[in-house]
């Protein structure tokens, strides 16, 4: 008899096992994401079970004790090297674990039935163990992630023990087989088990600590990402107060950590914000779906300014949504180009006023809703009477100083609802909306004739020009846009011929 009974020493190994696994499944429940963990926890598992099956060996049928229960625990350890594989993020050799479980049932079941030998089992159940527990070594000391490498040493090294001993006991059965199952081994067995106790909790708790290490140092790498970001991240609760905001979102806004963080969202967002766009953010929130848009934001000294926001829902396990996270971008230079470049699409850079694509898009508008103006709408067509003249005589800037200032003076004599354009060079579109008769017109265009006419100083010389201006009214003379505009032309026109510095409505030319 040995100084220690096996069966007892077995059964302590099946509880460390077991315990082992339950914590290792607690640790997978906490993070579902597949790192492996899962596997660790079902092949530790399935290898305390074949241990306790193994202690019931002589209570239950033979066949289920070494055929099963030796496959059990031969696939416990390939999960084992599955979930390694899974956690260092290689290839799962899914074929590979599945022949050699396969393999293992029909070798077992051969040596047990068809040719029964106990040496060759034993030989066969040490090599196989001793092989996986080599992979898994391998697996560890390959990692290409070095942080990950390093804190795999001593898993390794514990795999390495266990494949030794495993190894050891199939050549010393090689050697000098006992005949005895190992329930009744010598002392071979005996320290066999002995070294198992102290390597699956060693195992246990290495795995433990190397999984809480990696995902520390991934939450480290995270917040470091986090923290250096250009974009402006926060995070919220559901009541819309900021529990985080990395230090871009400090820069950009001007508070100070502790002025922000606790403090609502509001801080950040103006009245119409609220009334318009968080009702949206959160309706697409609720319904766990990223809100992505532009929001206009306010500094702490009260600077507004524009930002594209991607605002996501944070989901726990059970699918309750418990924050937001927000990640921002300061578009505001962006929107101020874009505007400048609409701005240059639709005006006259030199005078500022609208160029004749604009004047076209107003006066069609004008035509297709004549409900929002009363009356009609009169296109007034004018153009300089003497102004190449100016230019020959005093060149182009002075010619372009008369244009600024005869732009200025032409705003002064219409609404703020009526429309003056440049259409180019010397020639010009106004266009009056809800025109209430031709008395009012005239009025108008005469008060234009007036202001033109008013000499300019440039230089020490006086600029002086006059302007021919011809008149078509929508709907009286058409209800189309070019038309209007052609109409207007020909009638300017016929005011230059008949002495020019005049105003002429086309039904009267």
């Amino acid at each position: 008899m040995t100084l220690l009974d096996n069966r007892t020493l077995l059964v302590a190994v099946s509880l460390i096992t077991i315990g082992a696994a339950i914590v290792l499944t607690i640790l997978w429940w906490i993070r579902p994401k597949s790192t492996g963990v899962g596997h660790w926890a079902l092949g530790i598992l399935l290898i305390g079970v074949g241990c306790m099956s193994s202690v019931l060996r002589g209570h239950i049928d033979m066949f289920f004790s070494v055929v099963v229960v030796n496959t059990i625990i031969v696939l416990g350890m390939q999960l084992i090297f599955h979930g390694l594989r899974i956690f260092t993020e290689r290839k799962s050799f899914i074929f590979y674990d599945v022949a050699v479980t396969c393999i293992t049932a029909a070798l077992f079941y051969y040596f047990f039935y068809i040719d029964p030998s106990l040496t060759i089992r034993t030989i066969l159940y040490s090599f196989l163990v001793g092989m996986v527990s080599v992979a898994i070594v391998f697996t560890l000391l390959t990692d290409q992630n070095k942080i990950r490498r390093k804190s795999s040493y001593p898993i390794a090294i514990i795999f390495g023990l266990f494949a030794f001993f495993h190894i050891m006991r199939g050549i010393m059965e090689m050697i000098a087989p006992s005949g005895k199952a190992p329930l009744d081994g010598g002392t071979a067995e005996t320290l066999l088990y002995l070294s198992s106790i102290f390597i699956i909790s060693g195992l246990a708790i290495t795995l433990v600590l190397q999984t809480y290490f990696i995902l520390e140092s991934k939450l480290q790498s995270y917040l470091l990402a986090v923290e250096n970001s250009a974009s402006s991240i926060m995070i919220v609760n559901r009541d819309w107060i900021i529990e985080y905001a990395n230090p871009e979102s400090l820069k950009k806004t001007g508070y100070r950590k502790e002025e922000l963080v606790g403090g609502s969202i509001d801080l950040l967002h103006s009245k119409e914000v609220w009334v318009t766009d968080i009702p949206k953010i959160l309706q697409c929130l609720e319904g766990g779906e990223t809100w992505r848009g532009q929001l206009y934001s306010k500094k702490k000294n009260g600077e507004q300014f524009w930002e594209l926001a991607s605002i996501a829902p944070m989901v726990r396990a059970t699918g309750n949504v418990t924050h937001y996270v927000a990640i921002k971008e300061d578009i505001t230079d962006i929107k101020k180009a874009k505007q400048r470049i609409h701005y240059m699409a639709s005006h006259d850079m030199l005078t500022g006023l609208p160029n004749r694509t604009m004047a076209m898009e107003y006066l069609n508008n004008a035509i297709k809703y004549p409900n929002q103006g009363v009356g009609k709408v009169a296109v007034l067509f004018v153009d300089l009477d003497g102004f190449k003249a100016v230019n020959d005589s005093y060149g182009h800037n002075a010619g372009d100083e008369l244009l600024k200032i005869i732009s200025s003076r032409l705003l002064h004599c219409v609404r703020d609802k009526d429309l003056v354009s440049r259409r180019g060079g010397d020639e010009f579109l106004i266009l009056l909306r809800g025109a209430i008769d031709k008395d009012v017109i005239s009025m108008v265009a005469q008060r234009m004739i007036e202001a033109i006419a008013k000499p300019v100083e440039f230089n020490g010389h006086l600029l002086m020009v006059t302007a021919s201006i011809g008149i078509s009214l929508y709907p009286d003379n058409s209800q189309d846009s070019k038309e209007l505009i052609t109409l207007a032309d020909q009638a300017m026109y016929n005011v230059k011929h008949s002495g020019k510095s005049n105003f002429l409505f086309v039904s009267e030319s």
